[in-house]
Formats: C-alpha cells, sequence, structure tokens
C-alpha cells in the first residue's frame, strides 16, 4: 500500500497467510485462527506490528535511509527501513516463503523451537530492511540473490537453536520478548482491516501501521 513515499511491506508475506500452512503459522505467532469459520476475522497474525515495515518507495529517500544507517545514525528501533520498495516482489516472497515452510515441517523441532525460529526469522528480515541490504526490487537475479545470501548469512541455525547456551539462541530469546512486547504495545494495528475475498485471497489494510510508524519516526 502506498502512502505519501511510503509503501507499507509484510515481513512474512501475505502469500504465507494464504497456503496450506497458515493456521500452523497462526499458532505459532500467537493468534490461533484455526477454529474460526468467519474468513475475515483470520489471517490476524498478518497485521502485526512484528509483521509490518514502512519503505521508500522514492529510491532517492531510500538511499539517504541506508546512507543514515551506515554512518552509524540507525533507524532500526523504529519501523521505516532503507530498502526501496515500489512493486511486487516475486524473489524475495519466494524465498521467505521456503524458508517458513522447512521450519513448519521440521519434525525435530518442537513447538517452541518453531516458534522461537519464526519469530526470529522475521526479526532477521526487519533488520535486513531496515538497513537496506535486501533487495527487493528491480533485477530479478539480484534480488534473488541478494535475499538468498541475506537468510544464509544471517538466519539462526537448527544447532544455534538447540543450544540455549549460544550467543545467537539468545539473540532470538531477546526478539522473542521483544516481540510479545509489541504485540501488547501496539495491539490496535493488529486488528487492522483484512480482507478475504470469493478465492479466499487475502489483503490487508494499512492506515493505521502507517500513522503508528510515521509518530514513532517523529518521537526519533
Amino acid at each position: 500500500m502506498a502512502t505519501s513515499s511510503f509503501q507499507v511491506h509484510h515481513i512474512l508475506p501475505v502469500e504465507l497467510f494464504n497456503s496450506e500452512f497458515k493456521d500452523q503459522l497462526n499458532k505459532l505467532l500467537g493468534s490461533d485462527t484455526s477454529n474460526i469459520s468467519d474468513d475475515k476475522y483470520k489471517n490476524t497474525a498478518l497485521q502485526s506490528f512484528n509483521n509490518r515495515i514502512a519503505l521508500y518507495s522514492d529510491a532517492d529517500r531510500a538511499e539517504m535511509a541506508k546512507a543514515l544507517q551506515d554512518s552509524g545514525h540507525p533507524i532500526s528501533d523504529i519501523s521505516i527501513g532503507a530498502s526501496q520498495h515500489y512493486t511486487q516482489h516475486p524473489e524475495y516472497n519466494k524465498a521467505v516463503k521456503q524458508w517458513v515452510k522447512e521450519i513448519i515441517i521440521d519434525g525435530n523441532l518442537t513447538v517452541d523451537q518453531k516458534k522461537l525460529a519464526i519469530i526470529d526469522l522475521q526479526a532477521t528480515l526487519r533488520e535486513g530492511l531496515v538497513s537496506g541490504e535486501i533487495i527487493l526490487n528491480g533485477n530479478k537475479d539480484i534480488a534473488k540473490q541478494s535475499i538468498n545470501n541475506y537468510l544464509d548469512q544471517h538466519v539462526i541455525t537448527v544447532e544455534q537453536l538447540k543450544n540455549a547456551d549460544s550467543e545467537r539462541f539468545k539473540q532470538a530469546e531477546a526478539r522473542l520478548e521483544t516481540f510479545a512486547e509489541n504485540d501488547i504495545k501496539y495491539a490496535k494495528v493488529a486488528n487492522e482491516n483484512v480482507r478475504v475475498n470469493d478465492e479466499g485471497k487475502t489483503s490487508a489494510g494499512n492506515v493505521e501501521f502507517t500513522k503508528t510508524a510515521i509518530a514513532e519516526l517523529l518521537k526519533s
């Protein structure tokens, strides 16, 4: 959705919340909708503050945001990032969907480990979008290489996930705490409108989130 020079990006893509894994994903993210019959009340985890970030659609502003990050003036505490977003991003969606699928179907992970892995993935992707390391649009091959390289380099491994003494595990736990805090602090935006058409496809409103993101920016 475009608002002025921003577009709101769903970190875990909308497509995931239309997939065969949507019930498991919602449950892991603390939004169990498997027993809800009315589609308009489903997929609420899609709209959480944790799952959205405002990105510049204008290349110059995106470059300026990235320059601020690179010069030691991080904007990572607010929900605005330095990756440019101006159209669809199929390579990003494909890579993230595959990563989530592999976590959900992994029979060697407990439910708690899967939850930690998904929420850490979400936070890891947010960092890459905030810093501008993840390229969403433009050349297909560059976008594909960007997201896959970023995931390979930064996502928590199964070994780290099973080692509670590792620094990477402790980082994931801290992110889990932040996730829970945000769900409480920004509960209003999670209830923002979600529409499901006759084919079961989901679309999402972003007005309240955009207001919140801009308000956080002005306070910083």
